[in-house]
């Protein structure tokens, strides 16, 4: 584990009331990554734990990016300086 980001959100009353039992419900959750140090280019994942529980993992790629030269990008990569 490189980092620990805690964050709390809420569900609005009507979105629930409207919701189904075992029905999902999709919420934007915006992290501040801003200081995050990688310590070196690979493979890694956002694991997603509520209530401890681990619910998803989001992978992405890490790679070194020289000053002037951006790497071609594909989905799930972060640029790391």
């Amino acid at each position: 584990m490189i980092a620990k980001v805690e964050a709390k959100f809420q569900v609005p009353a009507q979105t629930l009331m409207d919701l189904q039992p075992s029905e999902e419900v999709t919420v934007n959750l915006p992290l501040g990554l801003q200081g995050l140090l990688i310590p070196h280019a690979g493979a890694y994942a956002f694991d997603m734990l509520i209530d401890n529980t681990h619910t998803a993992s989001v992978p992405f790629h890490a790679v070194v990016m020289q000053a002037g030269h951006l790497p071609p990008q594909s989905p799930g990569t972060l640029l790391t300086s």
